[in-house]
């Protein structure tokens, strides 16, 4: 009996840390995408707003 509960014990152990793997991956796979997307984005500024910029 005590060999039964050990061993659905690890199996559901098993399982659950393959899900918690898979789950991981999917939202730094995610994360990564928008970081990416985030990196890629640069604002128009206008050239006037430079040069006042520099003229200060």
């Amino acid at each position: 009996m005590k060999n039964m509960k050990e061993n659905l014990f690890n199996k559901l152990g098993e399982k659950l840390a393959v899900n918690l793997g898979e789950a991981s991956i999917k939202l730094s796979e995610k994360a990564m995408g928008k970081c990416f997307i985030g990196a890629i984005y640069e604002p128009k500024v206008p050239i006037e707003m430079l040069k006042e910029n520099i003229d200060k």
